[in-house]
């Protein structure tokens, strides 16, 4: 027996629910799966930023890799453009809020919250690289990917003083990863520490708050535009330094090429611009749980193309902090 309109409108109510459910966890997933490939491309960079350490400093390879990230970000934000291809909300393009305007029917250029949030963004990215590229050569890849990742307690703590709430189940995410990311440092039964590896743990408490302010700005911007600004400032900045601090030549430069190609155009240029983007609507705390999976992609790397053999614990690390990650990707939210 059929029922009344009443339990028609409800049945036809509950089909659009759960259509929309579906829609959610969509995005969700593949907000998840652009944060992922940033953290595989983050991971192998390491290898990278470690060969490139033999040959420049590190404010000269910061901003080298900085300014090659900003070039390539100028023709990809142009083409998506060109293509009528932008994260931006269209909200965002009101007059007052216009810094650059675009032709006649498209949408703005650059925002003036785009290039503020932008400018505050490379600020970060200019001491968080730095600190870690300083700290990168005195230690091992899969070191220093465990302790920069170790944004992955930072980011929560740093949300409640924001008034953010963390679920039960990320907390025992975040806490898993923790062991995993110990698992994966230690060497000979015990974590051996050096002035390295603290400045890639202070590194790692830069990258919680540019993690937190992305995750806060994202919304807003222009994920190419947001991540082109952050790279033409921390590149400016980097220059200054490295001009007064190292005197970089340009032989180095060229012996150091190929890392900072890939330093700049995938890990700065594409992996930023992925996770501006992936970040847009999510939990920082589990974005954060995603992106510490480069540790063991620094590991692996450094093992494969650095012959940084990696031990039954450490690969056991490995293990745990992929339960983590897919614990925190399944039930966190």
């Amino acid at each position: 027996m059929k029922g009344g309109p009443m339990q028609e409108a409800g049945i036809q109510m509950a089909g659009i629910q759960t259509a929309g459910a579906q829609t959610v966890r969509k995005s969700e997933f593949g907000n998840a799966s652009l944060i992922f490939t940033a953290t595989l491309i983050w991971g192998t960079a390491f290898v990278a930023q470690s060969l490139g350490a033999n040959h420049l400093a590190a404010f000269s390879f910061t901003a080298v890799r900085n300014l090659i990230g900003f070039l390539f970000l100028i023709p990809v934000t142009l083409l998506f453009r060109a293509r009528g291809i932008s994260a931006r909300p269209e909200r965002e393009n009101r007059p007052d809020n216009v810094f650059i305007p675009g032709r006649r029917g498209q949408r703005a250029l650059v925002t003036k919250r785009e290039l503020i949030s932008g400018s505050i963004l490379g600020v970060i990215v200019f001491v968080a690289s730095n600190v870690q590229q300083l700290g990168i050569a005195g230690t091992t890849t899969a070191k220093a990917g465990f302790f920069t990742a170790m944004y992955v307690i930072f980011v929560p703590v740093l949300g409640i003083f924001l008034g953010k709430r963390v679920r039960k189940m990320i907390w025992g995410c975040v806490l898993l990863s923790v062991l995993g990311l110990y698992l994966l440092s230690i060497k000979g039964g015990h974590l051996s520490l050096n002035v390295s590896d603290g400045l890639e743990l202070v590194s790692g408490l830069c990258f919680a708050v540019h993690i937190m302010y992305v995750g806060h700005r994202s919304s807003y911007c222009d994920g190419a535009v947001f991540a082109m600004i952050q790279f033409a400032v921390s590149s400016a900045l980097s220059f200054v330094f490295a001009l007064a601090l190292e005197h970089p030549r340009i032989e180095d430069i060229g012996l150091a090429i190929f890392p900072l190609l890939y330093a700049g155009v995938l890990s700065s240029g594409v992996a930023f611009t992925l996770q501006i983007i992936g970040q847009r609507g999510m939990n920082p705390t589990l974005a954060s749980i995603l992106m510490c999976f480069e540790s063991v992609i620094s590991a692996v790397a450094g093992w494969f193309f650095l012959h940084q053999a990696l031990s039954a614990i450490e690969i056991f690390g490995c293990a745990v902090l992929f339960t983590a990650i897919l614990l925190a990707t399944l039930f966190g939210e």
